[in-house]
């Protein structure tokens, strides 16, 4: 059982990481667009 936990943990970790990366890309993909509307 211990095993499983382990391992749905680093799962869950890795998946977490990888939304996070997805999801600061694309706020700063919207972000710097914005900025260069507003700069134009």
């Amino acid at each position: 059982m211990t095993a499983f936990l382990s391992e749905l943990v680093s799962y869950v970790l890795k998946f977490a990481i990888l939304f996070a990366c997805f999801a600061a890309g694309i706020y700063f993909g919207v972000g710097r667009a914005k900025a260069k509307k507003k700069e134009s």
